[in-house]
């Protein structure tokens, strides 16, 4: 008689178990996902000489579009970075990239000669967004001036 007096209260825990046990799984399988880096071959680095297209600061990882040159190819990238969270406690920020900036970036290259990057470090060309603030700020004969010094140097 217990046995049977167990199955009715048994079976809806099972159920209750059962349920939440799913929902963990589901639960857990993005946060796997989309830390894994399969996509990317963590044998190999590369460095590109990149141009900005488009910078897109979304969750989990921000990316960038870019044009890149390496190995003598220019073509469209993807560039990924780090986890959003991370970027923004040192300063990042949805305006941080922008069009036409120049940056070189080496990473771990895309499997099977895909045109993706995970950046592992990335250095902006500031050259010429230095040259256009001072130019609007102090005029063009200022920019020469610190053109002609730097070559020197």
């Amino acid at each position: 008689m217990k046995g049977r007096a167990m199955k009715p209260l048994l079976m809806p825990a099972l159920i209750v178990v059962g349920g939440l046990s799913a929902f963990a799984g589901l639960a857990i399988a993005p946060a796997l996902g989309h830390h894994s880096l399969s996509d990317y071959d963590m044998t190999r680095r590369i460095t590109l000489d990149a141009v900005v297209r488009e910078f897109h600061f979304v969750n989990p990882h921000p990316y960038l579009l870019v044009f890149g040159r390496a190995g003598g190819v220019t073509r469209e990238w993807r560039l990924e970075l780090d986890n959003r969270f991370e970027l923004v406690d040192i300063g990042m920020t949805s305006r941080t990239f922008a069009r036409d900036d120049q940056l070189v970036v080496s990473g771990a290259p895309g499997h099977d000669d895909k045109a993706m990057l995970y950046v592992r470090e990335l250095d902006r060309q500031m050259r010429e967004t230095l040259n256009q603030e001072l130019r609007r700020e102090l005029g063009p004969k200022v920019v020469l001036a610190v053109n002609e010094l730097r070559t020197r140097s």
